[in-house]
C-alpha cells in the first residue's frame, strides 16, 4: 500500500469519525434505524474494500477504466469522500424532529384497514411476482436476463421498469404479510421458493440480501416495544449474526454458481447440466476476489474515481430524468425511448465510456452525484439522503401502526447493501418506486378510506349532539 493510499485512507476514516459523532453513536447503535448501516456500508465502498484491493495488489479495474493509478488522482478522492460524509451528516442532523414532534407512539390512534383486504393484496403481489418470475426462467436466459443493473447495455434495449427487478414484488409482499401478521416464519416461507430460485441461478443477491435487510426493519422495529432490555438485547445479538452470516455465506456463493453456469453454458437450474456445478471446484483465489477484488460487486470506489477524472461535463440529471420519467414508458408504447446513457446524449452532447457501459459498472454513490451535478451535486445529493433517510427514520417509529410507513420504510432498507454502489435517487427508482411503491400506494389508499370511515361516526355524532342542543334550547 502506497503512502498516497494511506493518507487518502486517514483522511477518509477522519472524515467518517466526525460525520459519525455528528448523527450521533446512539443513532447510529440503534438498528430500528438505517443510518448506522449506511455509513457501515459507505466506509466498506470507499475505505475498507478499496484498502484490501491495495494488499491483494489487484489493480485490474484501473487498467480497464484507463483512470491510471490511484496515485496520480488521489487527491480528487481525498477531497470527495469527505465532503459526501459531511454532507450526509449535515443533511441527517437538520431532520431530526423539533421539540414539538409527538415523542409517543401513535399506534392506537392510527385508522385500520381491512386486514383481509391486505392479505388480498399480499396474495396479488406474491401471484404477479412468482409469475413473472417463472416466465423469464422459462423463456428467457436466466433470471438475470431482466436485471439490468448487472447487465450490459444492450440488456436494456428489452425491457421497462414494470418488469425489471419484478421478483421484489414477492419481497414486499412478504415483508408486508410480517408487518400484518407478525409471524416471520410463515413469512419465510412464502418467499423461500424464491429465495431458492435465486441461490441456485446465481443471480440477484443484491435483492435476495436486501430482503433480509427489510426483514430486520420491521423485527427491530417491533422490538422497539419490547419492555425487558435483556430479551431486546439477546434477539438483535441473535437477528444480526444471522442477518452477517447470510450476507457473507450467499455474496460470494451466488456469484460463484452465477460464473459455473455460465462456464458450463447452463442457460436454466432446471438443466441436467446443473448437477456438473455440484462437481465444479472453484479456484479459491475467485473466493477472495470475490470479497476484495476491484471486481468485487462492492463495487462504486474505482468508477467514483473514474468519473471525477474523466467527466469533464455534467449531465444535468438527465439520467435521472430517463429513470423516473421514461423508464416507465412500456417499449411497446414507445419503442425507441432509448437508455440512460443515450439521454445525455441527446440531450448535453455527452458520449459514455463505453468501456463503463460493457461491464454494467455501479458509478458509485458518489461518482454518480458528480456525473449527474458536478461538484455541487456531492452535497446537494448526499444532503438530500441524510435528510430523507432522517426523516423516514422518524415516521417508521412514531407511526408503528401505519402499514404504507412500515412497508415503504422497509423498502429503504432493503436498499441499504445497495447505497455505497448507487445513490439514493438511482436506487429508489429502480429498487422502490415501481415495486415496494405500488403496495405502498396502495396501502395508503386504504389507510386513507380507513381514516374517513373513522370520522364519519364522529361527524354524525356531532351533527346528533348538536340538534339536540338545539331542540332542547327551543
Amino acid at each position: 500500500m502506497t503512502s498516497e493510499f494511506i493518507i487518502y485512507d486517514l483522511i477518509a476514516l477522519a472524515a467518517w469519525v466526525i460525520a459519525l459523532l455528528l448523527i450521533k453513536p446512539r443513532n447510529a447503535i440503534d438498528f430500528s434505524r438505517c443510518v448506522g448501516w449506511y455509513m457501515l456500508v459507505f466506509l466498506t465502498t470507499y475505505a475498507i474494500r478499496p484498502s484490501l484491493s491495495e494488499l491483494t495488489g489487484d489493480f485490474w479495474l484501473y487498467d480497464w477504466l484507463r483512470i491510471g493509478t490511484f496515485e496520480e488522482h488521489w487527491q480528487l478522492m481525498a477531497t470527495a469522500v469527505p465532503l459526501a460524509l459531511f454532507s450526509f451528516a449535515i443533511g441527517y442532523a437538520a431532520g431530526r424532529p423539533g421539540t414539538h414532534a409527538p415523542s409517543s407512539l401513535r399506534s392506537k390512534s392510527e385508522p385500520k384497514p381491512n386486514p383481509r383486504a391486505v392479505k388480498g393484496l399480499v396474495f396479488v403481489l406474491l401471484l404477479i411476482g412468482y409469475i413473472s418470475t417463472l416466465f423469464v426462467i422459462k423463456h428467457g436466459s436466466g433470471v438475470a436476463d431482466l436485471h439490468y443493473a448487472d447487465a450490459n447495455m444492450g440488456a436494456y434495449e428489452h425491457n421497462t421498469a414494470w418488469f425489471a427487478q419484478d421478483d421484489l414484488l414477492i419481497s414486499s409482499a412478504t415483508i408486508l404479510y410480517y408487518i400484518l401478521t407478525g409471524h416471520l416464519g410463515t413469512s419465510l416461507l412464502l418467499s423461500a421458493p424464491w429465495m431458492a430460485i435465486r441461490i441456485l441461478n446465481g443471480g440477484g443477491r443484491t435483492n435476495l440480501i436486501g430482503h433480509f435487510f427489510g426483514l430486520m426493519a420491521v423485527y427491530f422495529l417491533r422490538q422497539r416495544s419490547v419492555t425487558r432490555a435483556a430479551k431486546v438485547k439477546s434477539r438483535q445479538v441473535l437477528t444480526i449474526s444471522a442477518g452477517v452470516l447470510v450476507v457473507l455465506v450467499l455474496f460470494p456463493l451466488m456469484g460463484m454458481l452465477r460464473a459455473l453456469k455460465h462456464e458450463l453454458g447452463i442457460n436454466s437450474l432446471y438443466s441436467k447440466d446443473a448437477f456438473l456445478m455440484l462437481r465444479s471446484s472453484t479456484d479459491p483465489d475467485d473466493l477472495v476476489q470475490d470479497y476484495v477484488g476491484t471486481s468485487s460487486p462492492v463495487a462504486g470506489f474505482e468508477l467514483t474515481l473514474a468519473h471525477l477524472i474523466n467527466d469533464n461535463r455534467s449531465e444535468l440529471g438527465t439520467q435521472y430524468l430517463y429513470y423516473y420519467f421514461v423508464q416507465p414508458i412500456p417499449r411497446v408504447l414507445w419503442p425507441g425511448k432509448g437508455t440512460p446513457y443515450a439521454w445525455p446524449e441527446k440531450l448535453r452532447g455527452i458520449e459514455v465510456d463505453p468501456r463503463i457501459g460493457l461491464i454494467g459498472g455501479a458509478p458509485g454513490s458518489i461518482g454518480m452525484a458528480y456525473e449527474q451535478w458536478g461538484w455541487l451535486g456531492i452535497p446537494f445529493e448526499f444532503i438530500l439522503t441524510g435528510l430523507i433517510i432522517r426523516k423516514w427514520e422518524e415516521a417508521a417509529r412514531r407511526r408503528p401502526g401505519a402499514l404504507h410507513i412500515q412497508l415503504g420504510y422497509a423498502g429503504l432498507y432493503s436498499m441499504l447493501p445497495q447505497l455505497g454502489r448507487d445513490s439514493l435517487f438511482l436506487m429508489f427508482a429502480n429498487f422502490w418506486l415501481f415495486k415496494f411503491g405500488i403496495p405502498v400506494l396502495v396501502l395508503w389508499m386504504m389507510y386513507k378510506a380507513a381514516r374517513e370511515r373513522a370520522r364519519m361516526p364522529r361527524a354524525i355524532g356531532a351533527f346528533s349532539g348538536a340538534a339536540i342542543v338545539s331542540g332542547t334550547m327551543r
